[in-house]
């Protein structure tokens, strides 16, 4: 019985192929990382919006803040926003119905709207729309 290695033409072949599937491989982990890195950057946006959004509500809450139409502090919110590389619209100026048509009464609103944008590079990544209810608004009940 004779023993016969590989010849330097199949060894090339293998080392060929062998590299062919690896840079595959390799491309399609790259393609994995910036997925993820998008992911993360998203729940960064989102993240942001809802906690506004619970300012918001929180802030809102009492009766004198909803009436004067006053805003949080979100100051702390918007450095680590910042740090991070995004930006943010906050704009809190629409008075509703509860059927969602502009309120045009007088007096106080039974709602306002909350409508956060984040944008990374100019591009919005997330919005957020949210309807705060008057404390002391009759309509609601």
């Amino acid at each position: 019985m004779s023993w016969r290695g590989f010849t330097l033409v199949e060894v090339l072949v293998a080392l060929a192929i062998l590299t062919v599937a690896l840079g595959v491989l390799a491309s399609s982990f790259g393609g994995s990382l910036r997925i993820a890195q998008e992911s993360r950057r998203n729940a960064v946006a989102t993240e942001y919006a809802q906690a506004v959004a619970e300012l918001y509500r929180t802030h809102w809450s009492v009766p004198a803040n909803f009436i004067a139409g006053t805003s949080p502090d979100l100051s702390a919110l918007n450095a680590r926003l910042t740090a991070a590389g995004f930006s943010a619209t906050v704009d809190a100026t629409a008075r509703l119905n509860p059927d969602g048509t502009a309120y045009t009464g007088s007096g106080q609103p039974p709602l306002r709207r909350v409508v956060i944008s984040v944008f990374r590079g100019g591009e919005l990544r997330t919005r957020l729309v949210v309807d705060v209810g008057n404390p002391n608004s009759s309509a609601l009940r």
